[in-house]
């Protein structure tokens, strides 16, 4: 660290989800540009301490890394007077906030824990911890005492001086003398400077250390607007109301190192110690490095993958060939060299042990039937090399990936009960997920706040896409003419302020977490004490980024409908894994539109699509199914396909070596692995450069996409393709990035489509009866009973 300078210790990002507004990044997953200012500027250090929690860690972490800043792991807990199982009437009342810094390993693992146990024990109108806690904890932790609301400002403040004394002895006790320092701040309070004169004068009488913060809400000076318009929306309180919570002055932002100097400049080593502190703190996360459960097997995680998986091919495909031996042996090594057989092998044991107590899975979802290794292991059902699906779609090297599974209704839950038995109840928890404020609603909410007229509020409204996400309003069109009413620019720029920030946490509801160990041991876990459900506090992504197994099952109510269905048909040996790809009756039903009842096929206007294509085969639904979006809808590309199909329009193809991989859609872009292919096989990407070129044309970043270009047409010109064919190549598929489906998933769930539509063609009372007993448990909004019954009518099905 420098010798002078200043580090900003006491911090709240937008995971301190009621009054924080500081980003680490944008919207898109960018660095945002108040991290980009610290990186420019050089700051070497930035500590996180959210309110009571550990939200943000990863992203704050991963972000401060790549920027080369110096992250500081911390909390600012609320330490309750009374043990935390005290939930009377008032016990939570006068809880006293104190800062807490993780300076390594074992004080991030104390920290985790500590902060586990406030939410899973000690939940009382937020998380709280107690003394006792913090002295089992105290292990690897630098602790400030607090802002305003901390105990021993507090007391210094109203001129407790004995108490005050008393209190800094008991702290400074359980933490160490040099691990506890008197955190000054200066806000522009009276209370603060109060607190100050106080707490200077216990530094001296117990040769206590002093270190100065600015308990920073948000960026530059002009966010309080921004700021203050948060915290009326999460009082659900009008902006003007002079009686709702709102912070006293304008200085929670954050200030240079001059400004804090200039601040304190008569206690010089409170500045000097937060550039000590930055120095003693040193966590590092591991990234990429896989934490895996353990998963006992003779021989060794990979060898016994490696059986499985070439007894699992042998009996799925009678002579396996080359292609087929060549393909599994690269997907192996890969998995090998990721340190990740362990993961396919928990999956694996999973799945078998849920159909062998009757739990029906789908043939797979996401980017798992991409991989050979989960159609040998028996976790897809979909073969992928005839396909065309790509295991590096699925497959990441840097932290791997899980093949996700749908169950049956309720299989989700008997797949929680044998994880946590098997793995240990505290090791298997489920994943926590951010609502953010966006669009339409947040223009709504914010525009009522103000207390603007429906009318007033409805000319921003219309310009905010239906869909979309976090828009940049600034970039919108008509956004200039309309801001020349002040009342709208003001909504405008408070919503610009807000749009993307997190509000709210939930569980994902398809992520589990098993941790190698006691789950709480590695990251912090959160669940209010509102619900039963555990949830870790990190989101997956981050999970998966930090080497840790996250694994989806998602209910889906098609699955268990199959299921019933073939349960009632007696037909001898039927297997409705086994039914024909090619039977005229279910072909001939789903190219009238007969399809309501049916799998991602009830939409009125997607039958009329169906009418028009005339689909006989698995791949031109699966199509027809991943065009059914606006994007596609509305360039034309739908029309086009089918008019193509048709044999209404010539097929063209936009390079005569990409004819094998467009043929299946008539020269078009439809897939994510048709662009991967397209980029491999025309400009001598290899797998990896592949899946990033397909992701940078999905994020349209102009920078990346003009890097990518070049790349793709040097790439071509070495495989003697002419620059001006190259680029018209690039052309289309930029255009297509904003489009193209994965085609793993499309075609997994067109299978289960395709299973309904035969089960209707050919035992029609069967699939009625257990399309109507599926919906009689849902409520009146959502079920479709009626709707069904009639369709049973209709085609001349008793119930």
């Amino acid at each position: 660290m420098p010798e002078t300078g200043f580090v900003h210790l006491h911090n709240h990002s937008e995971y301190s989800l009621f009054d924080g507004l500081l980003r680490f990044t944008d919207n898109y997953g960018r660095p945002s540009g108040f991290m980009l200012e610290l990186a420019g500027q050089k700051n070497p250090a930035l500590a996180l301490t959210d309110h009571g929690n550990m939200y943000g860690v990863p992203d704050f972490y991963f972000t401060a890394v790549k920027l080369g800043i110096k992250p500081l792991i911390g909390c600012e807990v609320c330490v309750q007077r009374t043990p935390i199982k005290d939930k009377s009437e008032g016990s939570h009342k006068g809880a006293g906030h104190l800062t807490l810094l993780a300076a390594d390993s074992a004080g991030y693992s104390n920290l985790c824990r500590l902060v586990s146990r406030s939410f899973l024990e000690g939940f009382n109108h937020g998380p709280k911890t107690d003394l006792e806690l913090l002295a089992a904890h105290s292990r690897g932790l630098i602790c400030l005492s607090g802002c305003a609301a901390g105990q021993l400002p507090l007391l210094c403040s109203q001129g407790r001086s004995e108490e005050a004394l008393g209190s800094a002895e008991k702290y400074a006790g359980i933490f160490g003398k040099n691990n506890f320092y008197l955190e000054l701040m200066d806000n522009g309070l009276p209370a603060q400077a109060a607190a100050v004169k106080g707490l200077l004068e216990i530094s001296k009488k117990l040769k206590l250390p002093v270190v100065a913060t600015n308990n920073c809400h948000y960026w530059k000076p002009g966010d309080w607007e921004a700021h203050d318009a948060k915290l009326a929306l999460n009082t659900r309180s009008l902006i003007d109301d002079a009686r709702r919570f709102r912070f006293t002055g304008r200085e929670y932002y954050f200030k240079s190192p001059e400004a804090m100097a200039r601040l304190f400049a008569h206690a010089p080593a409170a500045l000097r110690n937060t550039l000590a502190i930055a120095e003693r703190c040193d966590v590092k996360l591991p990234a990429g490095k896989p934490r895996l459960p353990e998963f006992s097997v003779k021989g060794g995680a990979d060898a016994h993958l490696k059986t499985l998986c070439s007894r699992g091919l042998a009996d799925r495909i009678r002579r396996p060939g080359t292609e087929y031996k060549k393909r599994l042996e690269w997907e192996l090594k890969t998995v090998k060299e990721a340190g990740l057989a362990t993961c396919f092998l928990i999956a694996a044991d999973l799945l078998k042990h849920l159909r062998a107590k009757g739990v029906a899975a789908g043939p797979g979802r996401g980017s798992a039937p991409g991989s050979l290794i989960n159609y040998a292991l028996g976790i897809t059902g979909i073969d992928p090399l005839p396909a065309g699906l790509l295991f590096e779609r699925f497959f990441s090297r840097e932290s791997g990936c899980l093949p996700d599974a749908d169950l049956e209704d309720g299989g989700r839950e008997k797949a929680l009960a044998y994880l946590r038995g098997k793995y240990g109840a505290e090791s298997v928890t489920e994943i926590i997920t951010f609502g953010r404020r966006s669009g339409r609603k947040l223009v709504w909410d914010l525009g009522a706040a103000l207390g603007m007229s429906k009318e007033a509020i409805s000319k921003l409204h219309r310009l905010l896409p239906k869909t979309g996400g976090s828009p940049e309003i600034p970039g919108l069109p008509g956004i200039k003419e309309l801001c020349a009413d002040p009342e709208i620019k003001k909504l405008a720029e408070l919503a610009d302020g807000l749009t993307g920030t997190k509000t709210n946490t939930g569980a994902y509801s398809a992520g589990v977490f098993i941790a190698p160990g006691a789950a709480a041991d590695f990251v912090p876990l959160a669940n209010c004490n509102r619900k039963r459900v555990v949830t870790t506090q990190y989101d997956g992504a981050a999970l998966t980024k930090l080497g840790f197994m996250k694994i989806d099952l998602l209910n889906l109510r098609a699955i268990g409908i199959n299921k019933a269905a073939a349960g009632r048909v007696k037909t001898r040996g039927f297997n409705l894994e086994k039914i024909p790809p090619d039977d005229v009756k279910a072909w001939t039903l789903v190219s009238h539109g007969l399809t309501t009842g049916i799998f991602q096929l009830e939409s009125e206007e997607l039958k009329k699509y169906l009418v028009q294509l005339q689909p006989g085969r698995l791949e031109d639904l699966a199509a027809l199914v991943t065009l059914y979006r606006p994007g596609p809808i509305q360039s034309g590309l739908m029309d086009l396909f089918i008019e193509r199909r048709k044999g209404r329009k010539d097929i063209v193809y936009p390079h005569p070596l990409l004819e094998p991989l467009l043929k299946e859609t008539c020269g078009l872009f439809i897939y994510q692995e048709q662009v991967m292919s397209a980029a491999e096989k025309l400009a001598g990407f290899n797998p990896w450069e592949a899946k990033d070129f397909c992701r940078i044309l999905g994020k349209k970043r102009q920078p990346e996409l003009d890097e990518a270009r070049e790349l793709f047409i040097a790439g071509a010109k070495k495989r003697k393709t002419a620059r001006k064919d190259a680029e018209a190549v690039f052309a289309q598929l930029a255009a297509s990035g904003s489009y193209v489906f994965n085609k793993s998933h499309s075609l997994a769930h067109t299978l289960i489509s395709y299973q309904q539509a035969w089960l209707k063609a050919n035992y029609p009372q069967e699939f009625m009866t257990a399309l109507l007993e599926s919906e009689k448990p849902r409520d009146a909004e959502h079920s479709n009973y009626a709707l069904y019954l009639a369709e049973a009518r209709k085609i001349g099905v008793k119930i």
